[in-house]
């Protein structure tokens, strides 16, 4: 990878290797997440593909050759946190890895993340990047020291259509982080730790904007939820408003902070039971609410969609 910068798509910078062991049966990515680091041998005759950016050459060195005798895809020394979210349906089933790693970002990191390869492109799962650059990726690297900020948009292409049951498998999840899934049209978060999910989707579907996983153990902003024991709610109309359920006095005061802990805009509420904040052009994601008001804070998160 790191020998052919120019040759490789920017979202595939990895290696697609099929690996008839893995549950389910796919194409793994080798790229600088496979063993933390690690070198990665294939056998003599090992066929793999790459996706590349323009018709060329791929350079081979002398130096990357190499005389190794073990099995294909050995165990890792110290796997790092990771999802693995599956989805089966009569047709089989197919999964989609985020792995969380210092120093990765929300948007594209090249030679971390990699692009979907689909094996049955009748049905096939795949997230978005929290910073969307319109790819569909098979692996996602995430920072590990934001799980309260980030929600992960997560494709399906299903042919068949009929029942889809989400279920997860974990490495190493640091005890922070949770996951959550929601899907839009029931308006349900299921909590892929304690118990599978099942969903009902038409033939020929193919989406990105219905499933979403968060990372974040508090989810508000979708509808008008009650927070336990909170005197207020709060949620985004798409991103052109917010609207604060609860009774407030005539000095209370908004402030909406983004993932990064920065401003993003402070407003004064109006005494009452109901207040609407106009946002700017922010993009989606979660933020946090912050309510000041009688010398008492709230703090509220609030998932903001275009």
């Amino acid at each position: 990878i790191d020998a052919n910068p120019d040759a490789l798509t920017g979202s595939y910078a990895a290696v697609y290797v099929w690996d008839e062991t893995a549950t389910p049966k796919e194409y793994q990515v080798v790229n600088h997440t496979y063993n933390e680091g690690a070198p990665f041998y294939a056998q003599v005759g090992q066929g793999f593909f790459v996706k590349s950016a323009v018709a060329g050459n791929l350079n081979f060195t002398s130096s990357m050759q190499a005389h190794q005798g073990t099995a294909l895809f050995k165990a890792a020394k110290t796997p790092m946190s990771e999802i693995k979210l599956i989805a089966a349906s009569s047709a089989g089933s197919v999964a989609t890895v985020i792995k969380f790693i210092e120093g990765t970002t929300a948007g594209l990191d090249v030679g971390y993340d990699a692009g979907v390869f689909k094996a049955d492109p009748s049905f096939s799962l795949y997230t978005k990047l929290v910073e969307d650059n319109g790819v569909d990726f098979q692996l996602q690297c995430l920072p590990n020291n934001q799980y309260g900020s980030l929600v992960i948009p997560v494709g399906l292409d299903s042919k068949a259509g009929g029942e889809i049951v989400f279920s997860v498998k974990t490495i190493q999840l640091d005890p922070n982080c949770k996951v959550i899934l929601e899907d839009m049209l029931t308006n349900t978060f299921t909590d892929l730790s304690k118990g599978n999910y099942k969903a009902l989707v038409v033939a020929n579907t193919s989406v990105s904007n219905r499933f979403y996983l968060h990372t974040s153990d508090v989810i508000s902003g979708v509808g008008n939820q009650k927070l336990p024991d909170a005197k207020l709610s709060a949620y985004a109309v798409r991103n052109v408003e917010i609207r604060v359920i609860g009774k407030v006095g005539n000095n209370a005061i908004a402030t909406l902070y983004n993932g990064l802990g920065k401003v993003v805009l402070s407003k004064k509420l109006d005494e009452g039971n109901l207040n609407i904040i106009g946002l700017p052009n922010l993009s989606s994601g979660l933020y946090l609410l912050s309510i000041e008001d009688k010398g008492m804070t709230q703090t509220i998160k609030v998932l903001i969609r275009k």
